[in-house]
Order: structure tokens, then sequence, then C-alpha cells
């Protein structure tokens, strides 16, 4: 077992602590995408962006703007505004319960 940032997957870069490429964060963007059982190209069009970004946002490597989250949250109700817009803070936390009459089907 290694300790420091390389045992977590960090390496330093001129002080900072940088991810290793290979390593993901799972998001809970991600988790509620993925138990509608969407692709990031159909929940993409429900939020009205890029599916690339839409990508980039749930895999943790960009954040979302303030009109995106606001319709991240439309899409998405289970997840909170700081979810949405910190999304790094709540890496490993459980997704929240899906909200009573959301079905993995919904209609665009």
């Amino acid at each position: 077992m290694g300790s420091g940032v390389a045992s977590l997957g960090l390496s330093l870069d001129r002080g900072k602590a940088v991810r290793y490429k290979h390593l993901k964060m799972i998001t809970l963007l991600k988790l509620a995408r993925e138990r509608r059982g969407w692709t990031q190209a159909e929940a993409a069009d429900r939020v009205e962006v890029d599916r690339s970004h839409f990508s980039r946002m749930e895999n943790g490597l960009d954040k979302a703007s303030t009109p995106v989250a606001k319709r991240i949250a439309a899409v998405f109700p289970e997840l909170t505004r700081d979810q949405i817009l910190f999304p790094e803070e709540y890496v490993g936390v459980p997704l929240p319960p899906q909200p009573q009459g959301v079905a993995k089907s919904l209609a665009a």
C-alpha cells in the first residue's frame, strides 16, 4: 500500500494535485442518468446541451453553468443544486431515491 497523493490516484503537477487521466469520477448525475436507462445523448437532449458537454459534466471534467444546472435539476429532480454545481464534493455519496412517478421511459 502506498501513501500520499499517489495512493489516491493523484499526481503532483507544480504543487497541485491532479487526477490521473485513467481515473474517472462517478458523479450523481451519471448515476441518475444510468438509473433511468438513458444514453448520454438522450440525457443531453433532455437537458439541451451538447452530448460531449454532458459527458464531461457527468465525468467531473466540466462544471454546469447556472442555466444548465437549472435544466439538469428539472430533468433530474432528485439532484440538489449543490450536487449539480459541485459534483466533486459528492463522489461516493449514495444517489437519493428516485422521485415518485419518475419512470425509466420518461417522454422527452
